[in-house]
């Protein structure tokens, strides 16, 4: 619904450059910003950006796999909480 995922481009034997667009350009932007906010002070996602990126992964792609890894993981826990009967 906020448009983070990657579209392609490719046709026959070319592949082009992937590119972010579509659902809701404000949601996008939040959920970019607290990503990077992140990447910058969170021990843990700071390593996987770092070795993200030593890997060669472009500063995008990986900002876009912490924001839906990230969101994975929410949702993950309120499906815990909501099971488990207790109230956030």
């Amino acid at each position: 619904m906020a448009g983070v995922a990657p579209i392609n481009r490719d046709s026959g034997a070319f592949s082009g450059r992937r590119k972010v667009c579509g659902g809701r350009a404000r949601a996008r932007k939040d959920i970019y910003m607290a990503t990077l906010v992140a990447t910058k002070h969170n021990p843990i996602l700071k390593a996987f950006y770092r070795r993200l990126l030593a890997v060669g992964e472009t500063k995008l792609v990986i900002i876009l796999a912490i924001s839906i890894t990230t969101r994975m993981e929410e949702a993950r826990r309120r499906e815990i909480i909501q099971s488990s009967g207790l109230k956030a």
